[in-house]
């Protein structure tokens, strides 16, 4: 079982992965830097109050702009995850090709080893 399993992992294309891999890495650092500094920034407005109690206008304030900050934050989310689906798809599409040229060989390297056992068989009954 461990044969397929380290004959995939080594037709990945590690390069690939490893040259998008900072970019990604660093589109998920940015949106969670952003998620945290924006909630950072929430709670310090709520805190603004001296101790009282927020006005209700305030309230409703503060939560329309985390709202809306909420609303970029998926948008960023959702192309983090357009990014990496489409590294995996071609991904995918690379394994596939592996696949099919790995189904080929085997295809050739039968009809080869067939060609082999007529020749051997023609040598031997007329030798």
């Amino acid at each position: 079982m461990a044969g397929p399993l380290i004959t995939v992992l080594l037709n990945i294309p590690w390069g690939v992965v490893l040259e998008n891999a900072p970019k990604t890495l660093g589109k998920a650092t940015e949106l969670f830097d952003r998620i945290s500094t924006s909630y950072r920034d929430s709670r310090d407005r709520k805190l603004t109050a001296a101790g009282k109690p927020p006005k209700l206008e305030q309230r409703v304030q503060t939560l329309e702009g985390d709202m809306e900050t909420l609303a970029s934050e998926m948008k960023s989310v959702g192309q983090l995850i357009v990014d990496i689906s489409e590294q995996n798809q071609g991904l995918v599409r690379r394994v596939q090709g592996n696949v099919r040229l790995l189904y080929l060989s085997l295809g050739l390297n039968a009809v080869t080893l067939l060609a082999l056992a007529v020749f051997l068989i023609g040598a031997a009954t007329r030798g």
